[in-house]
């Protein structure tokens, strides 16, 4: 019962992370975009702005992985998951400083959200072998990985809708309290195994041990190109959609 319970706890939560995710960077881009608009700000330097602010985002997720990937199988994977949303919970609260102190503590604090998420997604993906029966792991990955596309698509909609509708503070208020309720739900599930004998030396060799045998295995490496490139095509979209859409 336990298991199932987490379960559901876990796609509530991710979900509310991934559409905050996605809401906060709408918003740091919309305050941009009307900068723009007053003619504070020309095309190009909102152009590289975009570029600028989408990668602070996901340098953590190169940086940081095999000590993310260390982290999440030396402690309760559902530790970790709280853990990560307490860093966004930082990062948004150290966000929300620029409304008085200007954009650098934005983008810091865009940066610490990254690292939340760096965190807490392979522990939303590791931790579902010990939550969910192996015969229903690959619709538990499809599931998470719906709900986290969604999420995306309805956070970059509903952060732009706040930025439009909503004072700056308001807008952070807002994503706050998304970051808060999913770590709230985190806070429901039941405690994962911890496995105190993983080291970090030995965590970090078999992440570069497991990344050659993707190199050297041509199906997976095969694969591997094919989901780099779908992310590539993705992030050179995500950068450029909204400088595109202020000239049509």
């Amino acid at each position: 019962m336990s298991a199932a319970r987490n379960y559901r706890l876990l796609l509530a939560s991710q979900f509310l992370g991934a559409f905050g995710d996605n809401a906060i960077l709408a918003v740091i881009l919309g305050q941009l975009t009307f900068l723009q608009q007053k003619g504070e700000l020309t095309a190009g330097q909102l152009g590289a702005a975009n570029a600028v602010y989408t990668s602070l985002f996901f340098v953590p997720y190169v940086v940081l992985g095999p000590l993310a990937g260390y982290l999440n199988d030396r402690f309760a994977k559902t530790r970790w998951l709280l853990g990560g949303n307490v860093i966004k919970l930082a990062g948004t609260a150290i966000a929300a400083l620029s409304v008085w102190w200007g954009s650098f503590w934005q983008g810091l604090g865009y940066f610490l959200v990254g690292v939340g998420a760096s965190i807490y997604s392979p522990a939303k993906y590791g931790v579902l072998p010990e939550i969910v029966p192996r015969d229903r792991l690959v619709k538990a990955n499809g599931a998470v990985e719906f709900l986290t596309l969604t999420a995306i698509l309805t956070g970059n909609v509903g952060g732009a809708r706040m930025i439009d509708l909503l004072p700056v503070q308001h807008c952070y208020l807002a994503l706050a309290a998304i970051f808060g309720s999913s770590l709230a739900l985190n806070c429901l599930m039941s405690r994962t195994p911890a496995h105190p004998g993983v080291r970090l030396s030995a965590s970090v060799d078999a992440f570069f041990s497991n990344f050659g045998d993707l190199l050297a295995d041509h199906r997976l490496f095969r694969v591997l190109c094919g989901t780099c490139l779908f992310w590539v095509c993705g992030a050179v979209s995500k950068m450029n959609f909204q400088p595109w859409g202020l000239n049509v």
